[in-house]
């Protein structure tokens, strides 16, 4: 198995870039992203307001060893950095309803993207992106931010030692790598990685991110909004597994229940069982 020590190799494997999409990357897409984002504004815009893609900053990411072991040493300001989440799996996952779609956030759904044209919009020069400060809303300057849309490489943090002594793995979209984890989060470039890499714990997310990085640190602002291009956004959206009811009349918009609507009291039962006492 091959070794990756040098983070810019990561950073390079780990980026989807190239002023045309990727080959590799053609095949795919689509981008789901199981979002707490306004179903109205996935709907016809109205007074002409455009679907708007949120930008989390990092240290509110809901994965803590990724935050509190991972990013938060690779970067003593992880304020700097900001991302927005998606995943590859076409497939509907329950697992993924569980972490990002339960009560008491029921009123989630499952959006869908065009990944191809993401990317080309992050990348074009009619990119635009805002922030509210005091209730007003302000665009970004271009020369202030760097944004680019990566794969993870999800780090196996193991005990177990090959012929090399390499004790951790790194996988990058089924790539597998020998690399040391220590060696990683000790190198002067570390920060290079933030938001790159997690355990490999969540590699069946299959991730895909858009990350945006900060030039200038003082803003304290918690999330930003791309505003969306039409080609972007694949009209259709599915409701949580929590949904009880929703109707609205739309056209150009598809909106189907979860696969596991009704189901979920048997998925995930409100009581314990009777049997074992579990």
């Amino acid at each position: 198995m091959t070794n990756l020590l040098d983070l810019k190799k990561i950073v390079e494997k780990t980026t989807i870039s190239g002023r045309n999409f990727p080959f590799e990357e053609s095949r795919i897409y689509k981008l789901y992203q199981y979002s707490n984002i306004d179903i109205k504004n996935f709907l016809l815009p109205i007074n002409n307001q455009k679907a708007t893609l949120k930008l989390n900053r990092l240290d509110k990411c809901n994965d803590g060893q990724e935050v509190n072991k991972i990013n938060m040493q690779f970067d003593s300001n992880a304020k700097k950095f900001y991302i927005s989440c998606f995943t590859k799996e076409s497939n509907e996952n329950i697992h993924m309803w569980y972490m990002y779609g339960r009560l008491p956030h029921s009123k989630k759904c499952r959006y869908s993207f065009n990944q191809k044209a993401l990317h080309n919009l992050i990348n074009s020069s009619d990119l635009k992106i805002y922030y509210f400060e005091n209730g007003i809303s302000k665009y970004l300057d271009i020369k202030d931010f760097e944004i680019k849309m990566v794969k993870i490489a999800y780090c196996g943090m193991s005990n177990e030692f090959d012929d090399s002594g390499f004790e951790d793995k790194i996988v990058i979209s089924n790539e597998k790598y020998n690399c040391k984890f220590e060696d990683l989060i000790n190198n002067p470039e570390k920060s290079l990685l933030a938001g790159r890499i997690k355990n490999i714990a969540w590699y069946n997310e299959d991730e895909v991110r858009i990350i945006l990085t900060l030039k200038q640190v003082n803003l304290n602002i918690e999330e930003f909004y791309i505003e969306l291009s039409d080609n972007v956004v694949n009209r259709e959206i599915i409701l949580s597994p929590w949904w009880t009811s929703y109707y609205e009349e739309n056209n150009n918009m598809v909106i189907k229940n979860s696969l596991f609507k009704d189901q979920v009291n048997n998925i995930f039962p409100k009581s314990s069982c009777s049997n074992c006492g579990s």
